[in-house]
């Protein structure tokens, strides 16, 4: 799963975009890794051998973790790309911020069994346990991929918090006339963007007023030597929160309810009893059910000491 670097934490100025670089992938269907720390956005483009014909590149719905603007904290968001008839391939990133931003690009194939924003990756999963999914013909990555996305859903809904760095875009909050307000999320790592609202109108923070802005764990966003002014909805915030990395119980966890719900046979996670050899077994309900999320005790653990009422101190 090697990738050819084509930017290296190139600086990109507001506004700006990276510089094109031509790439000849050795598959049909090569994947790009698109790292920026600011929200951006991100085309593709491929052309014939002289570069006579240049046009837009399709992306693969199917594998691609994201094709909107966003801001990422991790190593990248990954996409496919269809180059049909065609010899090159290029990616543009550009810079949709106010502030200067990191940007590397990264090409190469099956880049998306590693895609970093979940909770596991396709490889990790394949080696986990007893290796029960390692086959791909019977588990392909796009299966592997949206059970991931299934089993993060049912984590952010008990625990309430991201496993990994995740940017909230504008996000809307009221603003009471003192010095803090509360966000949605806990575990804020950095905001990135704040402008508050008067009737229609929004002024946003300067760069020396953002860095007055001091974030909690708790998602408490205090502004140091500033307040926030009486209204409904009148302040709006993009920002980073999460853990730096999947804690490891997560991660464990995780990859347990995948192991247990994709093979043919396996209980589903949300069952409650069974019948085998005559025999009748049940447990505590699956489904959120008087707090029951899973019948794995793996599971039930990691829920609970990452429940939206758990201590936020020495669990990363």
């Amino acid at each position: 799963m090697a990738e050819t670097l084509l930017v290296d934490a190139a600086t990109v100025l507001a506004g700006a975009s990276t510089t094109v670089e031509a790439f000849a992938p050795a598959v049909p269907n090569p994947q790009f890794r698109v790292a920026c720390n600011q929200i951006h956005s991100v085309r593709f483009y491929v052309a014939d051998a002289d570069f006579s014909v240049i046009t837009a590149a399709a992306i693969i719905p199917a594998y691609t973790v994201t094709a909107v603007a966003s801001t990422t904290g991790t190593l990248g968001n990954v996409y496919t790309i269809d180059l049909g008839a065609y010899d090159y391939v290029a990616a543009v990133a550009t810079n949709n911020s106010a502030f200067s931003s990191v940007v590397s690009i990264a090409a190469g194939y099956d880049l998306v069994a590693e895609a970093p924003s979940a909770l596991f990756t396709v490889a990790e999963a394949r080696l986990h346990d007893k290796a029960q999914l390692a086959s791909a013909t019977d588990f392909p990555n796009a299966v592997i991929i949206t059970e991931e996305a299934k089993i993060r859903t049912l984590f952010l809904g008990a625990c309430g918090r991201d496993f990994f760095p995740t940017v909230h875009t504008d996000e809307y909050q009221d603003g009471y006339g003192m010095s803090s307000i509360m966000l949605d999320w806990p575990l804020v790592m950095a905001v990135s963007a704040a402008s508050i609202r008067s009737d229609t109108t929004w002024t946003p923070l300067t760069v020396a007023e953002l860095a007055q802005l001091q974030p909690l764990d708790t998602g408490e966003l205090y502004w140091d030597g500033g307040t926030w002014p009486s209204g409904r909805r009148n302040v709006k915030v993009t920002y980073t929160a999460g853990y730096a990395t999947v804690p490891p119980l997560i991660h464990s966890a995780a990859m347990d309810l995948a192991v247990n719900e994709l093979p043919v046979g396996n209980t589903p996670w949300q069952a409650d009893s069974y019948d085998a050899g005559g025999t009748s077994y049940s447990w505590t309900r699956g489904d959120g059910y008087a707090g029951a999320w899973s019948s794995l005790p793996s599971v039930m653990l990691a829920l609970r000491m990452y429940g939206a009422d758990a201590a936020y101190v020495g669990l990363g």
